[in-house]
């Protein structure tokens, strides 16, 4: 977990230091964030409560957490439903 969280962290700063570039230059910027397909089978993670993992067709291989950060354009708090 400690390694997760220092990728988090070091992620945020990252992204952070690019969104400053960018408002320096009067950019924008959609900023699309979105994690692999399902756990890897075998070395103890989970997708519970869906079935499958990674390269399998169940959800729980193919469903993939994703967020979209778009100042001005995708307000925040919104959501959308599953397709």
């Amino acid at each position: 977990r400690y390694d997760v969280a220092a990728l988090v962290a070091a992620l945020d700063e990252q992204v952070g230091a690019v969104e400053d570039a960018l408002a320096t230059r009067g950019g924008d910027a959609v900023f699309w964030f979105l994690g692999d397909n399902g756990p890897e089978a075998g070395l103890g993670a989970s997708a519970y409560p869906l079935r499958g993992a990674k390269r399998t067709c169940f959800e729980g291989g193919l469903r993939t957490p994703a967020f979209v950060y778009a100042p001005g354009l995708v307000r925040p708090g919104a959501t959308s439903a599953p397709v």
